[in-house]
């Protein structure tokens, strides 16, 4: 039997849900001693013959005898059927045997190349039917190597890059171990939230201490809702509870930003993930480059955070490699409590990992729905819950703090978000540039975030004699820009100074560690043409310095992606939209733009986009299984 045969054949064993990753292609070979030739193949995978219970039984149930007799059963129904397959590689296939063939095609080419011993490009098809051919043949070596896995999902079958189907598997596993119930006194348990309402001077409502209860007696809970929904006061008030019972907490978010947020509304010195999980700057064995797949943590199951309960904000945010490197250093008995907007845009990396928790049903869930936050009449939070909703905004411009400029053209919409860039919101509001955040839909065309980034730099850091700059390409870094990392690199330096004793310049070193993760924006402190260095001052503070080689790690943030400003705020936001691809252009991406802007949102465009986009529910699809993994470990612990 040749290579590429086994391949098929191992795919169809793998496709049928009968062989696991862990058997080795020779064990195959050992316990399956099928003749040699392309024929006797051609009866192994005949498609009655795969129905049979002898096909579904352990290798080392499998007896040469038994299959030699039932592929003799069979050969004579093959021979007659060739004639068939034969017109495969003639003209009058299209004609006659294609629609006979339709529901299985794939398998039937399979089928006729093995019986005939012909290579798939004398098969007279379509192009796409031959690219599909050599795509299988592809995905066969794949699957040899280990690299890609095929399971059955609702008798479909479904290809999976294996690292990411075993993070997926294994932080089920994890996180269902979590899944404890912690018997309270309920009488006692109200008691105290009553004591700390009092302390803080605060009402919770039903929902609100629903949320609570749940995140101190369940081992894994989950607390979602929009802007404005009390989730930081119910943060507050579960710290609150496990401080006084002596519990050590831990706080943590996906970005730096996120962290910094949490810190603002808590008190609560909080960490980014990595920074939690100790991140080193030495990546895995196996590791080819700085991706996440290579990020190295010192906190892992062989040493795991020594806590009694840590709560991740932001968790919409959060990737399905850096939730498995989470749930990994997790102890037994810590309670994991995941707290975030389950209507704001997925991850940029891989997986869905807040929603696939939620709609796996294996954990409680509580959804926010009440606004509380409705601060002098603010309409970015109510227009917030109107998108949510589906509903169009009222744009009348009457509102203190949410605002439409219609225009369109995308000359007249650069020019004014420039102007009100640079003028109306400083002169009016008070608002320095650095303040203001352009958040566009997309990267290119004219109003996206590469154009966009230029005309901004051009005017808000003109190039001056005082500014040094460096060019790499066709950007140029000055002095003064406004940057965002746009890559994880786990291995870059990093150090935080005080204030020197005169109060200007540097102090001594307050902290250093490594790692500047994808979303971190700070400003382009100096650059030195002689050293070749360029060095950033990010917002929570730390200071890195880049070689010239490394810039391809760092790009222009006058204008970010809606997708990029995840997990951040910012006092005032400015939205261009002109066109875009539908579906893209969606109620979540609109709604997750509004969202980051804390005291003003103006977008400038067309209005008929803005009623579209809030129409268009569909979601980008995330070819996710973590909650299905959930469920089949929920099941078998029934």
């Amino acid at each position: 039997m040749s290579k590429t045969q086994y391949h098929i054949f191992y795919l169809m064993m793998q496709a049928d849900g009968i062989y696991e990753k862990s058997v080795e292609i020779h064990e195959v070979k050992r316990h399956l001693p099928i003749p040699s030739g392309s024929v006797s193949l051609y009866y192994a995978l005949w498609p009655e013959y795969r129905r049979k219970s002898l096909f579904r039984k352990k290798p080392k149930e499998w007896k040469f005898l038994e299959l030699q007799k039932e592929l003799e059963k069979l050969k004579g129904r093959a021979e007659c059927d060739y004639d068939c397959w034969e017109m495969l590689y003639s003209r009058q296939f299209q004609e006659k045997a294609w629609p006979m063939a339709a529901q299985d095609l794939p398998f039937c080419i399979l089928q006729a190349w093995l019986y005939a011993q012909r290579p798939f490009d004398t098969l007279y098809l379509p192009e796409e039917w031959n690219q599909g051919m050599q795509d299988a043949e592809q995905l066969m070596e794949l699957l040899i190597a280990g690299k890609i896995m095929i399971k059955q999902i609702d008798e479909e079958d479904v290809v999976y890059l294996a690292s990411n189907y075993y993070v997926e598997l294994n932080s089920a596993r994890l996180l269902t171990d979590l899944q404890l119930r912690y018997d309270m006194e309920q009488d006692e348990l109200e008691r105290e939230i009553q004591k700390i309402e009092k302390e803080e001077k605060l009402t919770l409502d039903e929902l609100q201490r629903a949320a609570v209860k749940s995140a101190i007696e369940a081992g894994v809970a989950v607390i979602t809702g929009g802007p404005g929904t009390g989730k930081t006061t119910i943060i507050n008030v579960i710290i609150k509870y496990f401080s006084k019972k002596g519990m050590e907490i831990k706080l943590c978010a996906p970005t730096g930003r996120a962290a910094k947020r949490m810190t603002e509304s808590t008190g609560w010195p909080p960490q980014t993930i990595h920074r939690l999980l100790e991140i080193s700057g030495a990546m895995d064995e196996d590791s080819k480059n700085q991706d996440d797949h290579g990020m190295h943590f010192s906190r892992n199951a062989d040493n795991p955070l020594e806590c009694d309960a840590i709560i991740v904000d932001e968790m919409s945010m959060v990737d399905a490699y850096i939730f498995y490197s989470l749930v990994q250093a997790v102890p037994y008995g810590t309670r994991l409590i995941f707290v975030g907007d389950v209507n704001q845009l997925p991850s940029v990396g891989a997986g869905n990992v807040l929603k696939d928790i939620i709609n796996s049903g294996c954990f409680p869930v509580t959804t926010l729905n009440k606004i509380f936050r409705q601060e002098d009449g603010s309409d970015i939070v109510f227009n917030a819950h109107k998108i949510q909703r589906g509903e169009h905004l009222i744009l009348t411009n009457k509102s203190k703090d949410f605002f439409f400029i219609p225009q369109r053209t995308a000359s007249q919409i650069i020019e004014e978000v420039q102007t009100l860039t640079m003028k109306n919101l400083p002169n009016y509001y008070g608002f320095s540039p650095q303040e203001i955040q352009i958040l566009c839909p997309m990267r290119k065309y004219e109003v996206g975030v590469e154009n966009m980034n230029q005309k901004l730099q051009n005017r808000l850091n003109p190039k001056a004699k005082d500014k040094p700059e460096h060019v790499r390409g066709d950007v140029t870094f000055r002095k003064g820009d406004k940057v965002m990392q746009i890559k994880n690199n786990y291995q870059q330096e990093w150090k935080i100074y005080g204030v020197s004793k005169t109060g200007t310049g540097r102090g001594y070193v307050l902290d250093e560690g490594v790692g500047v993760f994808n979303g971190d924006m700070g400003v382009i402190t100096d650059i030195s043409d002689y050293d070749e260095e360029l060095t950033i001052l990010f917002d929570d503070g730390r200071e890195s310095v880049y070689n010239y080689k490394e810039l391809d790690q760092i790009e222009h943030a006058f204008a970010v992606t809606i997708h990029k400003s995840q997990g951040s705020e910012y006092p005032a936001v400015i939205i261009p939209l002109l066109g875009g691809n539908r579906k893209l252009m969606n109620r979540n991406l609109i709604y997750t733009a509004i969202t980051r802007a804390r005291q003003l949102v103006i977008i400038v465009g067309d209005v008929n986009l803005v009623n579209q986009m809030v129409d268009n529910s569909e979601e980008q699809k995330r070819y996710t299984s973590l909650a299905l993994r959930l469920e089949e470990l929920n099941e078998s612990m029934e």
